[in-house]
């Protein structure tokens, strides 16, 4: 045998490697660095005969804390970050597949603002993301699909969460956070949760029907008016909830739409106690949410994206429900340049109105095959929302960063 061939097979692995350093500055009032430092990320996929294996986990370190004198307990708890975000077994035998492990799962055909992407939590840390899609997490499940024979293109999906992850945010005292006081110890759901999905594909047409009885991703807050050592508590309500996705295809558009009802779904409330006080209670409405899109591609003006959702329900008249948790939309544009070395897009969410956006211009340039230099300055403006989210009026942000790819098979 080569010896260096020898040496080849010993040291592969069926991954990919990626290093890379970023630097991030916030520069509105206050200006501060937000991310100074390296990440290595790991990209894994492989075959056995039990069946194939998959793999993403990253590790970051951000000195950013230090270098602006944050909380020590901050600097303790986040400047290192590691997080395991798949880890699944896949193993398929005849018309069943099987999947096991740590699972990142979209649910729905909106990439900005889906209703039904609702099974896979999110790390609302990194919400200057260009999409969603970025900042879905893993957590374990078992799931199960079966491809009909009887109807062509198929198939029936079955999902087991025995104990579901919640959203990660932004911990007290830092500078994204927006909790006003150090809240406890999250609430778990203990309760496992269970989904089924039908879905059929189509050249033009395709749909799927959905049910789930899941609890939310993100906590809300439970106030306890008696308890001063321990005013508000955080919970996670039960939603059960039947849905519908649908595509068309007229191509270079793509039409698509989401239906999801509820029958009792949960809202934050602002509400006068009856010590004349504003708090925030939890009122479930029965409530249909709808999400209407397309996507369209020109060969020269590059790829958009185009979704609006509202969720429509009947309240009390004396009750204020935030217009962010009814109304959102989102457009996103990108092209390729310089034969395709250069990508860059730009995205945008509105909050409830066009007066509330969050736009991310970002720039993505590949000389080579292996090295990726990006550059992205994000935009908020969010004077007319609500509170606490007009304090994320002066998060503008720059991020420059340069990544290498080490394919390692």
């Amino acid at each position: 045998m080569n010896p260096d061939a020898q040496s080849a097979s010993v040291f592969s692995l069926p991954a990919d490697l990626q290093l890379g350093f970023d630097v991030g500055r916030q520069i509105d009032d206050p200006s501060r660095w937000m991310v100074l430092g390296p990440e290595a990320r790991v990209l894994l996929s492989t075959q056995y005969a039990i069946g194939n294996l998959k793999l993403e986990t990253y590790a970051r370190y951000n000195y950013a804390y230090d270098l602006e004198g944050d909380e020590q307990e901050l600097i303790e708890n986040e400047s290192l970050d590691y997080q395991l975000n798949e880890l699944y077994l896949q193993k398929s035998i005849n018309a069943v597949t099987l999947n096991v492990g740590l699972i990142k799962l979209a649910w729905g055909v909106g990439d900005l603002v889906s209703i039904l992407d609702v099974i896979s939590p999110r790390d609302n840390r990194e919400f200057l993301s260009a999409k969603p899609k970025d900042q879905r997490m893993g957590q374990f499940i078992v799931g199960v699909d079966y491809w009909l024979e009887s109807i062509e293109n198929s198939s029936i999906s079955f999902l087991l969460i025995p104990k579901a992850r919640s959203n990660l945010t932004p911990p007290f005292g830092h500078p994204y956070s927006l909790t006003p006081m150090k809240p406890p110890r999250e609430s778990s759901h203990e309760e496992p949760e269970g989904a089924l999905r039908f879905k059929k594909e189509g050249d033009e047409l395709a749909f799927g029907v959905y049910y789930a009885s899941i609890h939310e991703r993100e906590p809300f807050v439970r106030f306890n008016q008696a308890n001063i050592a321990e005013p508000f508590t955080e919970f996670y309500p039960l939603k059960r909830l039947i849905g519908l996705d649908l595509t068309y295809s007229l191509s270079p558009v793509l039409l698509k739409t989401e239906l999801v009802h509820e029958r009792a779904k949960a809202y934050q409330a602002e509400e006068l106690s009856t010590e004349g006080l504003l708090i925030t209670k939890t009122r479930y409405y029965p409530s249909i949410g709808v999400m209407l899109g397309l996507d369209y591609h020109h060969d020269q003006y590059g790829s958009f994206s185009l979704e609006g959702r509202n969720w429509y329900f009947r309240k009390d008249s004396q009750i204020e429900i935030g217009i962010m948790q009814r109304t959102l939309g989102g457009i996103f544009w990108s092209k390729s340049y310089l034969r395709e070395e250069l990508k860059a897009s730009v995205g945008a969410t509105f909050l409830g109105s066009v007066h509330d956006v969050l736009a991310i211009v970002n720039l993505e340039y590949s000389p080579k095959d292996n090295w990726v230099y990006t550059c992205k300055y994000s935009y908020l403006d969010f004077k007319q929302t609500d509170e606490p989210f007009a304090s994320m009026d002066s998060w503008d942000r720059v991020q420059f960063g340069v990544k290498y790819n080490l394919d390692m098979r």
